[in-house]
Order: C-alpha cells, then structure tokens, then sequence
C-alpha cells in the first residue's frame, strides 16, 4: 500500500480521505476540528471552498464526546449546528 495521499486509476488521481485524528481534547477530519477548552466545547468547519472559511459554534459535551467515539459524524453535526447556514 502506498503512502501516496491520492490514488491513481488510468490517468486520473482520486485524493484520500484523511484519518480522523483524535485526543482526549482535540479531533481533526478534513477541513474541521472540534475542542474543549476551560470545560466548553467548540466545533469548527470549513463553509467557504479550499479551506478559506471557518465557522466556530459551541457544541454540547455529548456531541463532542459522540464525534469523538464515532457515535456522530462530522455531517451530521454540520446540520444539527446550522454551521452552513447563512448569517
């Protein structure tokens, strides 16, 4: 298996899907991350396109915690959070 970040079918490169990095206070996917800082939770994605425009919202500790465990994905609390709503 190669370490390449793409993968290359005839002439055409597809991208890897990142892995999910996590911590006890931190998770990373791609183009979002979610934290707890001083007992809150954050929830940050980007809603403009290559990665130019980063909305934060406050999450639940629940929330946080089923992201961290796989119990939510991050689409799912793209949604319920309205982070592509328009303000």
């Amino acid at each position: 298996m190669s370490d390449e970040p793409y993968t290359k079918i005839g002439n055409t490169y597809y991208p890897r899907e990142q892995k999910i990095e996590a911590s006890d206070s931190e998770i990373k996917g791609n183009y979002w991350r979610a934290w707890s800082e001083d007992g809150r939770c954050f929830y940050e994605f980007d809603e403009g396109h290559f990665a130019s425009k980063f909305k934060t919202v406050e999450i639940s500790n629940d929330d946080f915690e089923l992201l961290k465990s796989g119990g939510i994905s991050d689409s799912d609390l793209t949604l319920k959070y309205g982070v592509n709503s328009q303000e």
